[in-house]
């Protein structure tokens, strides 16, 4: 039964990467996982009769910056590497505080979510949903998180121009 259900799925994308194996049932898993969590979140508003609000100017904003520096610090942060170690490999420092991973192929699912694990722009999709979700459910707590992140984001930049004037002004 297992292996029919396994073929049926897999046949219409059969040819799709000769010679290079991707893991594309565990990617369409993922994907409905996402999606799911997008019904869920639906779902939860209107159980809790709260409308969906718009997000709006400096929202967006904020959002975006702790989108862009919590998505670095789960894919490359050196202190989180023990939550991806399961399913990516180390293989080099990366840009200060970061390093460089490659995602495990063991097996697909290993391999499917170590590319999501490793990479800040497919990770980025998954943060920017729980941020969105969770500022419309709760704004004000969602607003603080955001700060944070967006200000440690800032001050990542402020620390990398101030090296880089640095080593300038020695040269």
């Amino acid at each position: 039964m297992a292996s029919e259900i396994r073929e049926a799925v897999t046949a219409p994308v059969e040819g799709y990467s000769p010679g290079e194996e991707r893991p594309l049932v565990p990617y369409a898993a993922l994907a409905s996982l996402w999606l799911a969590g997008l019904a869920g979140f639906v779902g939860l508003s209107r159980a809790l009769d709260k409308p969906i609000r718009p997000v709006r100017g400096w929202d967006i904003l904020l959002l975006s910056g702790a989108t862009f520096h919590l998505s670095r610090l789960i894919t490359k942060d050196a202190i989180l590497s023990f939550l991806r170690a399961p399913f990516a490999r180390y293989k080099e420092p990366g840009a200060p505080g970061e390093v460089n991973e490659e995602p495990r192929k063991e097996n697909e699912v290993q391999h499917a979510v170590g590319e999501l694990l490793t990479c800040p722009f497919c990770m980025a999709t998954w943060v920017a949903a729980g941020l969105t979700y969770s500022w419309s459910l709760f704004p004000t707590f969602t607003r603080l998180v955001a700060s944070l992140f967006c200000a440690v984001g800032m001050a990542d930049v402020f620390q990398l121009a101030y090296g880089t004037a640095h080593k300038k002004a020695e040269a």
